[in-house]
């Protein structure tokens, strides 16, 4: 099975037919639209909200920060994500479609190196949403960080805005019972 699996061996191979070709054609259109595309829509609706939000006058400014950077940070870990490893595989193909096979071994680690990165976004996306939160940031410190790291972390702002004081009040009501009294003589 390893020996017939054509990872990115898209316009690699020594014998290559029409309907390789076509079908290796295919799936570099795949590939580098399923990056490309959403980076332009995701950079173009990014500076939307940013422009937006940074014409906001009224409101808390820090607030407002704090959707900027997570904004921001969204655009900035697809692009450190993705956009190396469709770097590598142009230069793979570029590579390949020269005929450099000495080369073509290098760009071939570069690129299943680079791949880590676009895995990783799975990962990032996550933390990026949630950490950014601060009912979340409370809950993941104060479960999974030892005592002398919670009191730094929780009190750090970092920023962000996201700092948040909790006070927890309780009313409490006595009722009383008002009965009647009673005439024994009755």
């Amino acid at each position: 099975m390893v020996k017939t699996f054509e990872c990115c061996n898209s316009h690699g191979r020594q014998v290559e037919t029409p309907s390789h070709d076509v079908t290796d054609t295919f799936r570099e259109v795949v590939f580098f639209s399923q990056i490309i595309i959403p980076f332009f829509v995701l950079v173009y609706c990014t500076s939307r909200i940013v422009s937006r939000l940074r014409r906001k006058t009224i409101g808390d400014k820090t607030k407002l920060r704090r959707a900027v950077f997570v904004v921001t940070s969204v655009v900035v870990v697809f692009s450190v994500c993705f956009l190396p490893c469709a770097v590598a595989r142009a230069a793979l193909l570029a590579v390949r479609l020269k005929g450099w096979e000495e080369a073509e071994k290098v760009a071939v680690q570069v690129y299943d190196s680079l791949m880590v990165l676009s895995y990783t976004d799975c990962l990032l996306d996550p933390l990026v949403y949630c950490f950014c939160h601060s009912g979340f940031k409370d809950a993941y410190v104060s479960a999974f960080c030892p005592p002398f790291l919670q009191r730094r972390l929780l009190s750090a702002d970092f920023g962000l805005g996201t700092n948040t004081t909790t006070t927890i009040t309780t009313n409490t009501t006595s009722a009383v019972k008002i009965t009647p009294l009673q005439n024994p003589e009755k």
